[in-house]
């Protein structure tokens, strides 16, 4: 606080504080996610036929069949043994016979190997691999993990933070930078860096109230030496506003004095008289909103994984593989009349549909209402036709002597 004295020395000191209040924001940042390395393929469930001796040119051929299922009461007509291709035809399963099984095991079960998140070397034990997963629908088993390498490298983060500065007068600036903490989430380590002022938005300018204290040595004077001004004793010190703004180094244009009042009575300290006094007045201000920002980097770090290898769970419907053997009769389906391959076709679903009725006897009942209404379609469609001449339509349900094509027919052949 600068003092003023009366005739020998006089100064005064006005202490303005810019009040701040900030809001940081804390960023994100993702650390990689732990990988699968390589899972172990399924084996595909075996089927075998002797075809040896068969050509693409039989028109139907039997063979001693072996074949695995999941299903501990297969009928042997399945999604491997439905069909066999020989050459570039296709034969068809018509018929199993002496169905035996011969062999029951336990199906290998596959392996999984995968990679934990990256950590800090010596905190492993906080960083434990999960005992059981589920991906694709199958649970897997932790069975053996190994603790391994895993450099955590050099890496960088986008770092933003905001500050609102709150009541800033004109001309002042905002800090060109802020110190900053960022967290390393991957790690849970910070660093401490600074971050450069890179954008800032200010609100509407207003007046707002402020004071300045006055500190007043030598009281009792003749004459206020007022920085070069001379101001009688008693006169109104508000009458030197101008003055007092000239010494504070505050612009008229954005700053002004309403009153100066004496803030007590004269003390003395250190020989000297002294009187204190306070001005108020206005002052010109606005909030900024400063935005600070910078890439920063992140340190290098040595670091460790989990090398995980997990066994899968098998599920109860293909926990045993049963191998059967028997005999089968498969049929060509070169050359075959469009109804003749409908007929192969429900000749083989025969079986499967016997097969359903002891597992869903309702859907069963449907599907074999729907195969009857196809067979009895089929036979319509087949008795509609003449029988000396399929390109025609029978109109008189086959009454061939009520005919008149049948009788021109006979004509024809009797004259001949």
């Amino acid at each position: 606080m600068k003092q003023i004295r009366y005739r020998a020395v006089a100064a005064v000191i006005a202490a303005i504080t810019l009040c701040a209040s900030s809001t940081q924001v804390k960023p994100v940042y993702a650390s990689d996610e732990g990988s699968v390395v390589k899972v172990t393929v399924k084996k595909e469930l075996a089927f075998h036929a002797d075809t040896e001796t068969v050509s693409d040119k039989d028109k139907k051929f039997r063979t001693a069949i072996t074949f695995e299922s999941y299903d501990d009461a297969d009928t042997g007509f399945n999604d491997r043994t439905e069909s066999i291709m020989i050459g570039d035809t296709k034969f068809v399963l018509n018929s199993i016979e002496n169905l035996k099984m011969t062999d029951a095991y336990t199906p290998e079960r596959r392996t999984m190997e995968t990679m934990t998140d990256t950590f800090i070397k010596g905190e492993e034990d906080g960083f434990l691999p999960d005992t059981t997963v589920t991906k694709d629908g199958v649970t897997w088993t932790l069975t053996e993990k190994t603790l391994v390498d895993s450099e955590i490298g050099d890496r960088t983060k986008e770092a933003v933070a905001t500050k609102r500065y709150v009541g800033v007068e004109k001309g002042v600036p905002v800090p060109d930078s802020i110190e900053y903490t960022c967290e390393d989430e991957s790690t849970g380590l910070t660093v401490n860096t600074m971050l450069p002022l890179t954008d800032q938005s200010e609100t509407t300018w207003r007046w707002e109230p402020f004071e300045f204290p006055i500190s007043i040595y030598g009281y009792g004077a003749d004459v206020l030496d007022l920085n070069g001004t001379e101001v009688p004793s008693g006169a109104p010190l508000i009458d030197y506003a101008d003055e007092f703004l000239n010494l504070l180094g505050l612009s008229k244009d954005y700053y002004r004095i309403d009153a100066i009042e004496w803030d007590g009575e004269p003390y003395e300290q250190n020989g000297e008289i002294y009187r204190d006094a306070v001005g108020t007045g206005e002052k010109y201000v606005t909030d900024i909103e400063a935005v600070y920002s910078a890439t920063i980097d992140l340190p290098h770090l040595d670091g460790a994984a989990w090398n995980c290898l997990y066994t899968e769970e098998l599920d109860p419907s293909s926990s045993t593989v049963y191998t059967y053997t028997a005999d089968a009769v498969y049929i060509s389906t070169a050359e075959q009349t469009p109804f003749e391959r409908i007929l192969g076709v429900i000749s083989a679903f025969y079986h499967r549909i016997i097969e359903a009725i002891q597992d869903h006897p309702v859907l069963a009942a449907l599907q074999i209402v729907v195969i009857a209404a196809l067979i009895v379609f089929l036979v319509s469609r087949r008795k509609k036709k003449c029988l000396y001449d399929d390109s025609r339509k029978c109109i008189y349900g086959r009454d061939c002597a009520n005919c008149p094509y049948y009788t021109t027919l006979s004509k024809e052949t009797a004259s001949k």
